[in-house]
């Protein structure tokens, strides 16, 4: 067997492990094709999410998923349980920031112009 200078040759075995990772790869490219939209639905359904947003949230799961989720159990309530959760953070910062939005800007719009009689009292 030739070889070509500065080509590494596969190790015997090699070829096994890189071929069990190309059906890992397809394996999860199935698995987020068949779960990607019922996730969606789910976001939209359960937590009143908007098509985007919802889309986002499952995308964000499915990234998580691949740092956190373990071997064991059961991958489809553990992806539904981070999409509930994802998707509630969501809700709570978006009801966070309008809470604050309205409270800094809001206060200033409503305030009536200063006139000085207004501004000695305040002191």
């Amino acid at each position: 067997m030739s070889s070509i200078p500065g080509r590494r040759q596969p190790e015997r075995g090699q070829g096994e492990s890189a071929a069990r990772l190309l059906a890992t790869a397809v394996d999860v490219e199935a698995f987020y094709q068949d779960l990607f939209l019922p996730l969606v639905r789910r976001a939209i359904r359960r937590h009143g999410l908007s098509n985007d947003d919802a889309r986002d949230i499952v995308q964000e799961a499915f990234a998580v998923a691949l740092v956190k989720m373990e071997a064991e159990g059961n991958p489809i309530a553990w992806l539904k349980k981070v999409v509930d959760f994802l998707a509630i953070n969501m809700k709570r910062t978006a009801v966070r920031r309008a809470q604050l939005l309205e409270h800094w800007v809001g206060t200033s719009r409503s305030r009536p112009p200063d006139s000085s009689a207004a501004s000695q009292e305040d002191f």
